[in-house]
């Protein structure tokens, strides 16, 4: 189950026009404290953000997420509840299957300050009644600045559903993203197989990730301890205790560096680590293929070489066309993966790369800087000394401390150039950026047409190849012409 946050800025706040917020949700709550709980917290997130306490709980009081939200609204916060009715209310009571649902139905619709109903006439039959339920979560959708939506994360199985009101939501351009994962009351065996296999190759590229990111980090920083010791004894007069210990030392980091490449390369950390990160990608795509409802294409090698991912994507293609068809939860599917992507660039360029490469470019050139300085000044001194000019210098030199600065300087320098190297930001950043162009441009292209399914087919497997490219490390040449391909 999930509970999304979801900006509908569909108006300015003003102190004529006080807040907004709705709610959809599921029937079946496996945790009602814990979601009540996670209602009440979104909400105090809202007021911090909006710099306000007081707004207007707006709810169908529904069984479950509905009706939590209600007594969160009216309870905790205090404050007025508007309650939109699908339909007329001694009808809408039939739907409430225990005694104690009807009684919390009763409750809150005695205690609405306002009651508005979508549908005036009666449903006469279930699709009738189904649209009703739609029409419901539609209005609600409108009139809200926020929604929070409690969400299994399952398809929809009929209309009117909390998932296809999420398509609404998204379709009208109002979604922002806040996730709490729980546990789906339902069972979907492919979506359960699908999310397993994305959460084990996630946690082993996350695995290599760490090996790899281990090994050339501590690498860099033995060589420059050895580099150091090196310098020291080399540069000044140490006891014979303490230059031993010093030589002991600068041994142990080389070994140190040659066992850890030794290791890495025996493991394979580095091929090991694009190999899980491709596969949770390709494992990412074939979810929000399944979700969507489209067939996803499969390489002979991975039939051959990934037999679960191929079964998996086997069982996702047989699924297709079987369930309930609804094209605001597809247009849902593909744009979520498409914003989610944004947001994940954006939050690279802006926190995993931001500054860094700048500042490790300033430490590199002015490690090199002194180098060059230092390396003139003893020169310089040398001279000196060697021809006897002692007059033209005007202060004490000190040999030894220049000869540390020169051995030292040059790993120091190589070491930044390194740690640069392996973090590849400036490719990172370029990459990102790439995407987030062509991500953003896709988004708009969805935004700005109606609903077409081929379409949302189209934009998804573009996507798709410009992910796979990405993290593939490819450099990016990303057009609007790409050309059908074997995704996994």
């Amino acid at each position: 189950m999930y509970i999304r946050l979801i900006d509908l800025n569909t108006m300015k706040q003003t102190k004529s026009a006080p807040l907004i917020i709705g709610i959809s949700g599921k029937r079946d709550i496996p945790d009602r404290s814990k979601v009540c709980a996670e209602i009440e917290s979104k909400i105090r997130e809202i007021l911090r953000k909006e710099k306000n306490n007081s707004f207007i709980g707006v709810s169908a009081i529904a069984a479950g997420a509905d009706s939590i939200f209600a007594e969160v609204v009216s309870d905790v916060f205090h404050q007025p509840l508007h309650v939109v009715l699908p339909f007329d209310e001694n009808d809408y009571a039939k739907d409430f299957d225990t005694e104690k649902s009807r009684a919390e139905f009763n409750k809150w619709l005695a205690a609405a300050n306002e009651k508005s109903v979508a549908t005036p006439q009666i449903p006469q039959t279930h699709d009738e009644r189904n649209d009703a339920y739609f029409a419901c979560g539609k209005s609600i959708v409108d009139q809200s600045d926020y929604l929070i939506v409690v969400w299994d994360g399952l398809k929809p199985n009929g209309k009117g559903g909390t998932a296809e009101i999420l398509g609404y939501a998204a379709k009208t351009g109002k979604i922002n993203r806040t996730i709490i994962v729980c546990v789906p009351t339902d069972r979907d065996k492919i979506n359960s197989e699908i999310q397993s296999l994305l959460k084990d190759a996630d946690d082993k590229a996350m695995l290599y990730k760490k090996h790899h990111q281990r090994t050339w980090t501590y690498s860099i920083a033995l060589g420059l301890v050895a580099a150091l010791c090196f310098a020291s004894y080399t540069s000044f007069e140490l006891d014979d205790p303490y230059e031993m210990l010093v030589v002991f030392t600068e041994l142990s980091c080389l070994a140190g560096v040659y066992l850890m490449i030794r290791r890495a390369r025996n493991h394979s950390y580095h091929k090991k680590l694009i190999e899980y990160r491709l596969r949770t990608e390709k494992i990412r795509l074939l979810d929000r293929y399944y979700h969507s409802d489209n067939e996803i294409k499969i390489s002979q090698i991975t039939a051959e070489n990934d037999h679960l991912l191929a079964n998996a994507a086997k069982k996702s293609n047989g699924s297709v066309g079987t369930q309930y068809n609804s094209a605001l939860y597809k247009f849902y599917t593909v744009y979520y993966l498409i914003t989610d992507q944004i947001a994940y660039h954006k939050n690279k360029i802006k926190k995993k790369i931001g500054n860094r490469p700048a500042y490790f470019e300033w430490g590199a050139r002015g490690a090199y800087s002194a180098f060059i300085v230092i390396l003139f000044l003893h020169l310089g001194t040398l001279f000196c000394d060697y021809f006897a000019f002692h007059p033209l210098i005007s202060f004490e030199y000190n040999h030894a401390l220049a000869a540390f600065s020169l051995i030292m300087l040059p790993p120091s320098y190589a070491a930044v150039e390194a740690w640069l190297h392996f973090n590849e930001w400036d490719k990172l950043h370029e990459q990102s950026t790439k995407m987030i162009d062509f991500l953003e441009g896709k988004k708009k292209e969805l935004e700005h047409n109606a609903i077409d399914e081929k379409q949302l087919s189209d934009v998804l497997e573009k996507v798709s190849f410009a992910m796979l490219a990405e993290n593939n490390q490819w450099y990016l040449v990303v057009s609007n012409n790409v050309t059908p391909h074997v995704l996994i």
